[in-house]
């Protein structure tokens, strides 16, 4: 909706509105104290448009909470589902598309997916989703020499590089505590100092 990066600036950590298209950052969501509730990847596709990629099992409730400030602002929230590719390490570069030279650069592929240039394990990676043509993704990495992990062995393999890399996944990590944002260690990835007042 046309506003969409003032509220989303009001409502997050990070920087919103200073974002170009097809840029993105690390950011978070926080209660009215300042404890940590949510950590995303948030993306401008465009002017009126942002894709927020987080945990699956906060989303709802991110959602939620979104929605409590949401008044006379001309926006418009939805929860996505889709499938996913996600190619981490080795040499995920050379299959990067167009326009992913920086960490959290997003743009939509020729087939309508979305492509995200995403480290969950502090080396390169690469999200896409919607419908991927997840044989051709599998079959162009291992071309590369990439390995292709199923979901239970992804899972196990990839929490235990995310909590090598200092990643943060704030209901598994935090469960039952609250924290504030700087106590995390993600003031320098997904805050912003300069940007004003936010909740």
């Amino acid at each position: 909706g046309r506003d969409a990066a003032r509220f989303l600036h009001s409502q997050l950590t990070n920087e919103v509105e200073g974002l170009e298209q097809g840029e993105g950052n690390l950011n978070a969501r926080v209660s009215r104290t300042g404890h940590l509730e949510h950590v995303f990847s948030l993306h401008r596709m465009s002017e009126e448009e942002f894709v927020l990629i987080g945990e699956a099992s906060s989303a709802t409730a991110l959602i939620q909470g979104l929605e409590l400030f949401l008044f006379a602002d001309k926006v418009e929230l939805s929860l996505e589902s889709g499938a996913w590719v996600h190619l981490q390490g080795g040499d995920v570069e050379s299959l990067m598309p167009k326009g992913l030279e920086r960490e959290f650069d997003a743009v939509f592929l020729d087939s309508g997916d979305l492509a995200v240039r995403r480290s969950l394990t502090g080396e390169p990676g690469l999200l896409i989703w919607g419908e991927p043509a997840t044989t051709d993704w599998i079959c162009r990495a291992q071309e590369c020499g990439m390995e292709a992990v199923g979901s239970v062995a992804y899972s196990e393999g990839l929490e235990t590089l995310r909590m090598e890399a200092g990643g943060v996944r704030v209901l598994k990590d935090f469960a039952g505590a609250k924290h504030l944002l700087p106590e995390t260690g993600l003031e320098h990835q997904a805050v912003s100092y300069s940007k004003g007042c936010y909740l």
